[in-house]
């Protein structure tokens, strides 16, 4: 990576392309006394992830034994199923922030999408189904859309203890960025690789095409001071496992310290990094502002 160019101390806000470019994984202790920290903040994230996964299962679990739902579903009436359903939907979107339910035949169709009910009959290829396939039970994890990451959970339909399709809900995880600062109050960003991001839609759902900001990734999430900081400065490959820590940094009077950690999908893959900023000395800053939602197909 090429060096940037120096410029008067008073213009130098302290990017974590450059630390993390320089940085190696830091062990916690006297050293680094605010590192601890900084990985609390990060796990918040795979602990909004667990909560959310367990409160889908709960739901699915009520929902797989609905015979209101299981009668047109085992009729084949779309049209009957979708009017049964419909009301569920809407208390779930309103009330948890579900915004993805699926009715998937034992083949692994599409039989009907509550959320989209026009779009049936396609394949279902997700790992989550693969999982709940492959195990006869709960399949979950984050999957990536066209835009955006969706946290989906699917449990097998049984009837007569033979398994006869999948019901599948989801939630985009847009809303866990907010919730994590204001759990933390620090500021977060998640950086995607882009072969798994289609460019024109993410482009057309933020009214802003800023693809080229980064060689290999793209923001898909931020409460970020300032989104064009948020860079990788590696491959997503060569990010430990465990994460980096970024040492202190001062930024317009305030200093910080952070973080980059691996995201991964439902096939354990490594798809993106979550940045951590945490204040540590200075005024205390101003409310952080998310970029608009993008949702998952």
């Amino acid at each position: 990576m090429a060096p940037t160019p120096a410029r008067p101390v008073s213009f130098v806000r302290l990017a974590l392309v450059a630390t993390l470019a320089a940085a190696a994984p830091a062990v916690a202790g006297a050293a680094n006394p605010h590192e601890p920290e900084v990985r609390r903040a990060a796990a918040s994230f795979a602990d909004l992830e667990k909560a959310d996964v367990a409160k889908l299962s709960r739901v699915l679990q009520q929902l797989v034994q609905d015979r209101t739902l299981l009668a047109p579903f085992a009729a084949r009436d779309r049209e009957k199923l979708l009017a049964a359903a419909r009301p569920t939907f809407e208390i779930m979107k309103a009330q948890d922030q579900i915004t993805h339910w699926y009715f998937i035949d034992a083949d692994g169709k599409a039989f009907l999408r509550v959320h989209k009910p026009e779009q049936f009959g396609d394949v279902i290829q997700r790992d989550t189904l693969k999982q709940a396939v492959a195990t006869g039970d709960v399949g979950s994890g984050k999957e990536l859309g066209k835009t955006a990451f969706a946290l989906r959970v699917v449990r097998p339909i049984r009837s007569g203890g033979k398994v006869v399709g999948y019901m599948e809900l989801g939630d985009e995880i847009d809303h866990f960025f907010e919730r994590m600062k204001q759990q933390t109050g620090d500021d977060f960003g998640l950086l995607v690789d882009k072969q798994h991001i289609d460019r024109a839609e993410l482009a057309r759902v933020r009214n802003d095409d800023r693809w080229d900001e980064r060689p290999d990734v793209v923001l898909i999430n931020s409460t970020m001071w300032d989104e064009k900081r948020i860079q990788l400065g590696m491959p997503l490959a060569k990010l430990p496992a465990d994460g980096i820590y970024v040492g202190e940094w001062l930024e317009e009077g305030r200093s910080y310290v952070g973080g980059a950690f691996p995201v991964r999908n439902a096939a354990d893959h490594v798809v993106g990094a979550l940045f951590v900023r945490h204040q540590v000395g200075g005024p205390a800053p101003g409310p952080g502002k998310a970029p608009a939602a993008a949702p998952a197909k």
